[in-house]
């Protein structure tokens, strides 16, 4: 006995089944796009912000309570003062630069969302020793907290964006016909 089945594309499929792919979509390409999605932060701060080093993204991105984006870097300090204070005298940039650490860290375990806190610094025996140094080294200190939340709420708002297009009409027929899916009455690919 032979079972006839109506192949349909994704525009001929009734509301409801259009409904079952893009919640499919929704759920089913999360990984892909979260991966995706890492490595275009990374190709980003690698383009733009290369003193940020050896990356490592956090985030949720379900609209709840502790949602944002973090991240972890190393961070190049002499590079950044190169680049974004390239008038320092040299012997103040050699002392910052000896004497300063620049730890990008997220401090919390629970919750994916940036905070200044997030970009500590150790000034070495700078606070004793040079307190003339003190302010422009407060000063360096906080443009790169400045730059790190930028960058998360850039990067979150970005991520927002890619995981809600996985569940548009727009992304189920464009991976519909990338791909050459065909379906059945349901929503199933055949």
């Amino acid at each position: 006995m032979e079972k006839i089945i109506k192949i349909y594309q994704y525009d001929e499929l009734s509301e409801e089944s259009k409904e079952r792919v893009r919640e499919r979509n929704r759920i089913d390409l999360v990984d892909t796009e979260t991966e995706m999605l890492n490595e275009y932060f990374i190709d980003i701060l690698h383009t733009d912000h290369h003193y940020f080093k050896d990356l490592k993204f956090y985030w949720s991105l379900g609209y709840c309570q502790g949602d944002g984006l973090c991240f972890e870097s190393d961070f190049d300090l002499g590079l950044y003062l190169k680049l974004h204070r390239p008038n320092l005298k040299q012997s103040v940039h050699d002392i910052i630069f000896n004497n300063v650490h620049v730890e990008v860290k997220p401090k919390s375990s629970r919750y994916c969302y940036s905070s200044i806190e997030d970009v500590e610094a150790d000034f070495g025996y700078i606070k004793e020793d040079h307190c003339r140094l003190c302010k422009l080294v407060d000063d360096i200190v906080e443009d790169i907290q400045n730059l790190y939340i930028k960058i998360c709420k850039e990067f979150e708002v970005r991520g927002y964006k890619a995981y809600e297009y996985l569940g548009t009409d727009e992304f189920a027929k464009d991976n519909a016909d990338i791909n050459g899916y065909e379906y059945d009455e349901e929503g199933n690919i055949i």
